[in-house]
């Protein structure tokens, strides 16, 4: 129950949030278990994030819960998780920390029950993770439970029956803003037309086909409320989506989304419209076609 267990990468043991201020404040948002329904969090380059939590409910009887928090971290970041408040807070938790790898297999790659005391900590019941380097760049997910609800790979525990209720704050320092990467995906817009025109002064909406390929499920993996569309890609023009749909016949299901003209801020002598969004697991995506812009600048 009192040591560090590092499973496939080992630790460095020296900590780099002792002195640091903690400079974003963030609240969880249920659900965040299962672990593939992870709370995305954005940390600014080399400064840490603070995340005030509840296991359960605070007060009544314990309810079973696990909370899951996911970041875009990059191969050589060196890392540190802690539990301030865990201990002492509104109602006291004995908790457990854990750092996943990218899914979909979610591996364990290091979890600690009980601490030595530092700074925000008045017990040792209070868990930390201190300078663990990041094996790849991706999407890396914490997990918060209590003792001894110890986690396996994929995201579940052991003893899931033995529930301890609390609140905590979680700081998560260390992690640098990764490069840019944006995957590429296919688009087909106004699909079943050719060429692709679209007069910027309607009022009307534009269809923008997703496509799928064998090894990219547009229907499942694209985060739809993250979709933009337009001149540049970045304009705020979603309506919905729907689907899937086979619209190119390759015999593999599309998402189609409808987007407001008259937002995507096309103008005479535009070619080419541009579609950016995110994937489900934090992957930034974009996408581009050709268009014919009539009857003229707007």
């Amino acid at each position: 129950m009192k040591k560090l267990t590092t499973l496939a990468m080992p630790a460095i043991v020296a900590s780099l949030f002792v002195g640091t201020s903690v400079f974003a404040q963030i609240v969880e948002q249920e659900p965040t278990d299962p672990i593939s329904s992870s709370q995305l969090v954005s940390i600014p380059s080399s400064d840490p994030i603070s995340i005030t939590g509840v296991l359960g409910t605070i007060g009544g009887a314990a309810v079973a819960d696990l909370d899951f928090y996911s970041f875009q971290g990059t191969g050589g970041d060196t890392v540190s998780i802690d539990i301030d408040n865990g201990w002492g807070g509104a109602q006291s938790v004995d908790t457990v920390i854990a750092l996943f790898g990218p899914g979909p297999s979610f591996p364990l790659l290091v979890q600690n029950d009980d601490s030595p005391l530092d700074p925000g900590s008045t017990n040792i019941k209070d868990s930390e993770i201190t300078s663990f380097t990041l094996p790849e760049f991706g999407v890396f997910t914490v997990g918060v439970s209590s003792y001894p609800r110890f986690f396996i790979d994929g995201g579940d525990v052991v003893n899931p029956t033995f529930v301890q209720n609390g609140d905590y704050t979680l700081i998560i320092s260390g992690v640098t803003q990764p490069p840019r990467l944006a995957l590429d995906v296919y688009i087909d817009i106004k699909p079943g037309n050719i060429p692709n025109v679209i007069n910027p002064k309607s009022r009307g909406k534009v269809h923008v086909a997703i496509l799928s390929t064998p090894e990219f499920d547009a229907t499942t993996q694209v985060d739809i409320s993250s979709l933009t569309f337009g001149a540049t890609g970045d304009e705020q023009s979603l309506v919905s989506c729907r689907g899937p749909k086979d619209v190119n016949y390759d015999g593999l299901k599309d998402l189609v989304c409808k987007f407001k003209t008259e937002y995507a801020q096309f103008s005479s002598g535009d070619t080419e419209g541009w579609l950016k969004g995110r994937t489900v697991d934090g992957y930034e995506i974009e996408g581009r076609d050709f268009i014919k812009c009539v009857p003229g600048a707007k």
